[in-house]
Formats: C-alpha cells, sequence, structure tokens
C-alpha cells in the first residue's frame, strides 16, 4: 500500500514543477523584451565621448640660422602645439609671445644641416618640448602638453 502513495506523490508535483518552469521563463521574456538598453535584440554600447583636440597655435616666424659652412640661411617655421586639457591649453594661449620668443631663441641656435632631416626634425621637437621645462609663472599649474607639430616649415 505505501508503493501506490508514492506513486500518487509524483504525479502531484510534476504540474507544479512545470507551472513554476513556465513562469520562469516567462519572466525572463518579459524582462529581456520590456530592457530598453536593448534594440533589436542587440545590446546598445553607450555612446563614446570623443572631446575634440585642443591646439595652441603659435604665428609662424623667420630667423636666421648657420648652415655647417657658417652661411647664413633663413628658417620660416609655424609651430602648433597639441594639449591635452582646457587648463593647459588656456594657460599657454594667454602666453603665446612668451612661447613664440623662447621657440625663436631656441632654434636660432639650431644648425641647418641638423633640422633638415627626418632625425634632426624630431631632435628639434624634443627641444621645443624642452622649452616649457622652465615656468613661465610662479603658480603654473601642470602642463599636459601631447604632441608638437610643425605647420610650416622652409628652410633657405
Amino acid at each position: 500500500m505505501s508503493t501506490e502513495k508514492k506513486a500518487k506523490n509524483p504525479s502531484i508535483w510534476a504540474p507544479v514543477i512545470m507551472v513554476g518552469i513556465i513562469s520562469t521563463g516567462m519572466s525572463a521574456g518579459m524582462f529581456y523584451m520590456l530592457d530598453k538598453k536593448r534594440v533589436g535584440g542587440v545590446v546598445e554600447a553607450a555612446p563614446v565621448v570623443i572631446e575634440a583636440p585642443r591646439y595652441v597655435e603659435i604665428k609662424p616666424f623667420t630667423i636666421n640660422i648657420l648652415s655647417s659652412e657658417r652661411r647664413q640661411r633663413m628658417l620660416y617655421a609655424g609651430v602648433t602645439i597639441k594639449v591635452a586639457d582646457e587648463q593647459t591649453h588656456t594657460f599657454l594661449e594667454g602666453r603665446k609671445r612668451e612661447i613664440r620668443s623662447r621657440l625663436i631663441q631656441m632654434m636660432s641656435e639650431s644648425n641647418t644641416e641638423e633640422i633638415v632631416t627626418p632625425e634632426g626634425k624630431d631632435e628639434l621637437n624634443k627641444k621645443i618640448m624642452g622649452i616649457f621645462d622652465k615656468p613661465f609663472t610662479e603658480n603654473q599649474p601642470l602642463l599636459q602638453l601631447t604632441e608638437i607639430l610643425f605647420t610650416d616649415f622652409i628652410v633657405q
């Protein structure tokens, strides 16, 4: 007799388990369909905000430089400084004349043969970055310089 009772119990639980499985599946389906981040079954990625680059453009200038034969040559150069943040941009925008003066002094010491090669331009680029090592003011913020760009570069 005890075997008859055990046989009846599984048949009672089968519909309860089926209702639980179906309701769980329906809940998961409704959650998936009502999720506002999903469009067409694909999860939308959060929009990537790409900030526009910030540049500080220094007016082009012409300077005399010496060649290896000690002849006077002319260098016409334009420099643009790419910066990483607004604080650096604002600070440098207010000091363009000082930057230009430092550039002229530093570049006038260059040799023609040194700066016309790609390696020479790379070295000049490093020297330009070096002019920012000396502070412009006492309470100068940390300058976030990204890159030095030559916008004009003619040697005659």
